[in-house]
C-alpha cells in the first residue's frame, strides 16, 4: 500500500504538531465565520503539552505513509 495512512496517539513530544493542526483548524473557523482573534502558537503548544501530560486529554494524529501529519482527532477524557 503506497498511500497507506496510520494513526498514532500523540505524545508530549508531538505537542507542537497537535498545536499546529489545532491552529490551522481555528484559522479555518475564523475565515468561515468572519471572526478574528489571535492564535499564540507558543501558548497553544504549552497548553497542549500540559493537557497531554495530565492525561485527561488525548490526541490521535493521522500520518500518511511518508510520516507527514494529515489529520487530527482530539478527545477530552474528563477532569
Amino acid at each position: 500500500m503506497a498511500n497507506a495512512a496510520y494513526t498514532k496517539k500523540a505524545t508530549t513530544e508531538e505537542a507542537a504538531i497537535v498545536a499546529e493542526m489545532v491552529s490551522k483548524l481555528l484559522g479555518d473557523f475564523m475565515e468561515r465565520s468572519g471572526s478574528n482573534f489571535d492564535i499564540d502558537i507558543h501558548n497553544l503548544t504549552k497548553t497542549t503539552t500540559l493537557l497531554l501530560t495530565r492525561n485527561n486529554y488525548a490526541a490521535y494524529i493521522a500520518y500518511c505513509s511518508d510520516h507527514y501529519p494529515i489529520g487530527l482527532l482530539t478527545i477530552s477524557l474528563g477532569s
